[in-house]
């Protein structure tokens, strides 16, 4: 769960919690015990993520590449991710989430798609103008299939609700 506080890297927030290996066991079908949960990755303890476990890869790239301080590149989110999980061919995830990433290329300058003229409206204070917009997850989720995302025009802090 992201903490409430305007933390600029909330991966990072000594109050930032990730789910825990009892989270991780219930996305799993098969019976397995805990000793089988867990990896070695550069000589520490790290959780492993089964390969079948779609919703919770899902979950975690999003919440790695998505959070406050915007959509980040792929080496920092890889390094996140590393640090506390081993995922079977991580890069090749890592890109088919990314590529499915609407804003990336607005925030990259990559190729944007234009738009008919209107007239332009900038905020000039916090909060003045916040945007907002759904972010499609896909049909892994129970019950949600889309994620709402609120972003301060002036600021681009952006908050997941």
């Amino acid at each position: 769960m992201l903490p409430k506080s305007g933390t600029l890297r909330p991966l990072n927030d000594e109050g930032f919690e990730w789910p825990s290996l009892f989270d991780i066991k219930d996305f799993v079908t098969f019976g397995a015990t805990l000793d089988l949960w867990t990896a070695k990755s550069g000589g520490k303890d790290v959780i492993w993520i089964p390969a079948d476990a779609s919703a919770l890869q899902q979950r975690l790239s999003f919440v790695a590449h998505c959070g406050p301080i915007g959509h980040r590149s792929k080496f920092a989110k890889k390094m996140h991710l590393k640090r506390l999980f081993w995922l079977d061919q991580l890069d090749v995830k890592l890109t088919a989430f990314m590529d499915q990433c609407l804003l990336c290329p607005h925030v990259k300058g990559g190729r944007v798609i234009q738009r008919p003229p209107s007239q332009l409206w900038y905020a000039s204070r916090p909060n003045e103008g916040i945007l907002f917009d759904f972010l499609y997850l896909g049909d892994s989720f129970k019950g949600s299939k889309y994620e709402l995302v609120l972003k301060d025009d002036l600021t681009h802090y952006c908050e997941l609700v």
